[in-house]
């Protein structure tokens, strides 16, 4: 399961990532963008920056602006 979180050509769906980093992880990242999306008009992305150092992971932007990215699984 580790591994397919390091493939750029699989993207991974919120089922399995709520499967991979278990429900209490998800619903602490639901909460966050919960917040996120109450102060900033937020846009989060799947992406998959930084390679295989890191994995996927959520880009959360305000407009234009880069606020932060949270790497899922590493």
């Amino acid at each position: 399961m580790y591994e397919r979180l390091l493939d750029k050509d699989k993207k991974p769906t919120i089922e399995f990532l709520k499967d991979y980093i278990g429900s209490q992880s998800y619903s602490n990242l639901l909460q966050f963008e919960e917040y996120m999306n109450n102060n900033y008009q937020l846009s989060k992305e799947m992406r998959f920056p930084f390679g295989n150092n890191y994995g996927w992971g959520y880009k959360y932007s305000h407009k234009s602006n880069h606020l932060c990215y949270a790497p899922i699984g590493r």
